[in-house]
C-alpha cells in the first residue's frame, strides 16, 4: 500500500521520522484520533503524506504561538546578579 487514491502514504515509522516524534507518541496520536490513519488487514498503519504535512505545520504553529506567549525576561530585568 505505497500509494493511495489521494496521494502518497507513509508507514508509522516514516511518519515518526518526518514529525521528529517517537513511535509511541505518534501511535498515541493515531489512537486518540488526532492524526488520521488507516490500518490494513495486517495491522500496519498508513498515514497520507498530506495529513502528516498538515499536522507538522500545526505543530510548528502551536510551538510558535506558545513561544510568543511565554515571558521574554527572567528575574527582575535589572541585570543584577545574585552574590554570595
Amino acid at each position: 500500500m505505497a500509494q493511495a487514491h489521494h496521494g502518497e502514504v507513509l508507514t508509522l515509522p516514516q511518519t515518526c521520522q518526518l514529525l521528529g516524534l517517537g513511535y509511541f507518541r505518534v501511535y498515541g496520536l493515531i489512537l486518540r484520533g488526532e492524526l488520521p490513519a488507516v490500518q490494513d488487514r495486517k495491522r500496519h498503519w498508513w498515514i497520507s503524506r498530506a495529513t502528516v504535512e498538515r499536522f507538522r505545520r500545526s505543530m510548528k504553529n502551536a510551538a510558535s504561538a506558545k513561544t510568543r506567549r511565554s515571558p521574554t525576561t527572567v528575574g527582575d530585568g535589572q541585570g543584577h546578579r545574585a552574590t554570595g
